[in-house]
């Protein structure tokens, strides 16, 4: 749990990202949607945007396990005058 972090703008990008592909899988798709096939330009694009998003993610998931590792140390003890 160290490093997790999952913003709404993370839940809806894996949302939508999700809902595209599986349109293009076969889950329940009705016979007379007949859709396309992506182009390769398309499927491009999507794969570097996963690339980005994993790079982001990444970095914000090694911040915060950064961040939470001072949140384990014991309180330092105050010296009283």
């Amino acid at each position: 749990m160290k490093g997790v972090i999952v913003t709404d703008e993370d839940y809806a990008k894996i949302y939508w990202a999700m809902k595209r592909a599986s349109e293009r899988s076969g889950h329940d798709m009705a016979s007379a949607r007949n859709l396309p096939l992506p182009k390769i330009e398309d499927m491009q694009a999507d794969l570097n945007e996963l690339d980005a998003y994993r790079d982001i993610t990444n970095k914000r998931s090694k911040e915060t396990t950064e961040r939470r590792k001072m949140l384990e140390k014991p309180p330092a003890a105050r010296v009283l005058p």
